[in-house]
């Protein structure tokens, strides 16, 4: 591998920008195995933490979810200071729960109260460095009153829709923060979350990558078919499917670009827009079997690529056409926010484009990678010659930019 070979990327931003940028998408390049170890780390209670941790290292862990007495929590300082020191990374937190805290309530202006919490939990993850919040769907009871299965049960039933308004609405709160929150199974003692496969059900009716569950083996109640409702995405069963991107039947109109997916849309380019047909399909996730008359939201022939893949970033999909126009699209509606172009040369753009910190990387055949700002609005930094011809998408890995040309590989690093 050539480090450091053609021009730096991002030349016009400090180079801490950058390092931001990517360690914030990427946090870590190791490769995660079943069997490595990760643990509770709680701060706030009446032992020493370090020694905890020392502890737990010498077993083998490296990666921990942070957890705190709500009335004693330490700074987000004191708690980084005190994991890296016994050489421990975030993963994740665990949310605020208790008596206060009930996402499913009947009651939505409490509902929203709990938004705003787990709004601030995100924010206090990524400070962390782990991306993940844990989130309980429901209270607890007065005095950890435990309740009978009956009257879980017809609890639960009211619940469940007010369930799916929080966890709809965290969704699109966590894919603005690049947060995802994992909704956990909960003891006899709350109103809604023993039901391990109905809760499983739920998440999965969300359709969001910000939105998944946390499966706590401690206090797991099942009920229902468990192993299916946490597995159906791995038995190749189909699920629904879609046509009627091509209803001409226009011969070579293959499908190059990979669809994005946002805010429970999975936004998708077909036609040829390297030929001036362009055809870009908002398709709303789920239903079961044949959805193509149900779940088509929009349909333009305006905008689109041919081989770029959108990209999405914090609830928008960012569209780059072949020729080099940028587009930041509304999942929901297909509505264009804003539009602006790269420099044009006789050469197109076949890679994908990464954005990573609010800033866009794109790179064409020639070799020339451009590097523009766009979230809130498109601000062009900088465009960087590479020796080679580049067809590959960038990818980042830590504080890194790996750019494969024809002929070599570049590490592009903050100096």
């Amino acid at each position: 591998m050539k480090q450091g070979i053609g021009a730096r990327i991002n030349t016009t931003t400090a180079p801490e920008t950058l390092g931001t940028a990517l360690s914030s998408l990427v946090p870590s390049t190791e490769t995660v195995t079943m069997a490595e170890m990760a643990v509770i780390t709680p701060f706030g209670f009446s032992f020493e933490i370090g020694r905890f941790l020392t502890a737990w290292r010498g077993l083998g862990a490296t990666r921990a979810q942070f957890y705190r007495n709500e009335q004693k929590p330490p700074t987000v300082a004191a708690a980084l200071k005190a994991a890296t020191s016994a050489g421990f990374t975030f993963d994740s937190m665990h949310g605020a729960f208790g008596e206060h805290l009930d996402p499913s309530s009947p009651d939505p202006e409490h509902r929203t109260h709990c938004l705003h919490t787990y709004a601030a939990e995100g924010e206090l993850a990524l400070a962390l460095g782990g991306p993940m919040v844990v989130v309980h769907p429901s209270c607890w009871n007065p005095g950890r009153r435990e309740m009978t299965r009956e009257q879980i049960e017809a609890t639960s039933a009211v619940r469940w829709p007010h369930l799916h308004d929080f966890m709809a609405r965290l969704a699109e709160i966590g894919g603005r923060q690049g947060v995802t929150y994992l909704i956990e199974n909960q003891p006899m003692n709350c109103p809604l979350g023993h039901d391990v496969a109905r809760l499983a059900q739920a998440v999965r009716e969300i359709h969001s990558p910000h939105i998944r569950m946390c499966l706590d083996t401690g206090h797991a109640h099942i009920t229902g078919d468990v192993s299916r409702a946490l597995h159906d995405a791995a038995d190749g069963g189909l699920v629904w499917s879609c046509g009627g991107f091509n209803p001409d039947a226009t011969p070579l109109w293959p499908a190059v670009a990979t669809p994005a997916v946002a805010n429970g849309m999975a936004v998708v380019c077909f036609g040829r827009a390297d030929r001036g047909l362009p055809r870009l399909h908002g398709i709303k996730l789920g239903g079961s079997g044949d959805v193509t008359k149900s779940h088509r939201a929009w349909m333009r022939e305006d905008a689109g690529s041919f081989v770029p893949s959108p990209v999405e970033y914090k609830g928008l999909i960012y569209i780059l056409s072949d020729r080099g126009q940028v587009e930041c699209i509304d999942p929901l509606t297909g509505r264009t926010l804003w539009s602006d172009a790269l420099p044009r040369a006789s050469s197109n753009f076949y890679a994908s484009p990464m954005i990573a910190n609010g800033i866009l990387y794109a790179a064409r055949e020639d070799g020339t990678v451009f590097v523009a700002r766009i979230e809130g609005g498109y601000q062009f930094l900088s465009e960087n010659k590479f020796e080679d011809r580049v067809i590959a998408s960038i990818v980042p890995v830590g504080d890194r930019l790996l750019v494969r040309g024809e002929a070599n590989l570049y590490c592009v690093a903050v100096r």
